[in-house]
Parts: C-alpha cells; sequence; structure tokens
C-alpha cells in the first residue's frame, strides 16, 4: 500500500466545510483505531435530512485471529460497542453504508428510479444497524469462546 500525507488531522467534534455543506465528523474507534464517522444535512429543495456515514461497521477486523494477526487490543472491542452506542445518540433520517449491502443501497436505487422520491430516508434504519452490529460482535465473541 502506497502511504500518503495528509492535508489535515481531524479530531472528535471537527466540522468541515464543503461548500455549503458541513460536514460533521466524530470519533468512533473499534473497527480501525482512528475512524470516523460523518454526519452533514442534505436537502432536495423542500426538505432537508440529516446523513450519517460511519467509519467502519464491520466486524472482521474485531475477530480474535485478525486482532492476534496484528497485534491489536481487545479493547478494540469495547471502543467498538462504545461507538455504535454513541452513534445512535445521533439524529439521522438517511443512513449510508460504507458497503451497499449496509443500506440496500441498490433496492432504495431502484425505488428512486420508479419514483419513491425518499427512498432512502428511513429514521429507523440507522439505531436498528448500530445495534445489529453489537449483537454480530457479542455473537462472534461468544463463537470464539467455543472454538
Amino acid at each position: 500500500n502506497e502511504t500518503f500525507e495528509p492535508d489535515i488531522l481531524l479530531s472528535d467534534g471537527d466540522e468541515i466545510s464543503l461548500g455549503n455543506t458541513t460536514v460533521h465528523a466524530v470519533a468512533t474507534p473499534g473497527h480501525t483505531p482512528g475512524a470516523m464517522s460523518y454526519f452533514f444535512d442534505v436537502t432536495n429543495g423542500k426538505d432537508t435530512f440529516r446523513a450519517g456515514l460511519h467509519g467502519g461497521m464491520g466486524i472482521n477486523t474485531l475477530s480474535r485471529e485478525f486482532l492476534d494477526k496484528y497485534n491489536l487490543p481487545y479493547t478494540l472491542r469495547d471502543d467498538f460497542k462504545r461507538s455504535m452506542l454513541r452513534l445512535n445518540e445521533e439524529k439521522v433520517d438517511i443512513f449510508l453504508g460504507n458497503h451497499m449491502q449496509h443500506n440496500h443501497t441498490e433496492e432504495k436505487a431502484e425505488k428512486v428510479r420508479n419514483g419513491e422520491e425518499y427512498a432512502f430516508v428511513n429514521p429507523d434504519e440507522w439505531e436498528k444497524y448500530n445495534l445489529w452490529c453489537i449483537e454480530n460482535l457479542e455473537k462472534m465473541i461468544e463463537r470464539e469462546k467455543n472454538i
């Protein structure tokens, strides 16, 4: 992998202005130690919604095998849980997944193409997915105990 020197390093609570959009950065370690999540408002001209993008929802980097292989602390698992619970404090109308399957991007896009203007708007989806991620982690930890 090539490395690069970032222009700026973000910290928890930093805001980035991109034109008339302000992106709020929230530190959400766990999946990786420096993971950040982002929140910003989107509008279609008449309605404004809050969008949320999590910096790392997967538990693949929290498996015993991965943590041991890369000499990472098991405390990242606790960091992940805390981050997910903290993110549930954020109001999110539009959940943007790291990968298309996280928020059913393809299905929602098809609905938009078929005239359903607000297919991506679902205020309950963010919290449910965050809680599902914690549950998934806990199940993985339990399975590891039996190996």
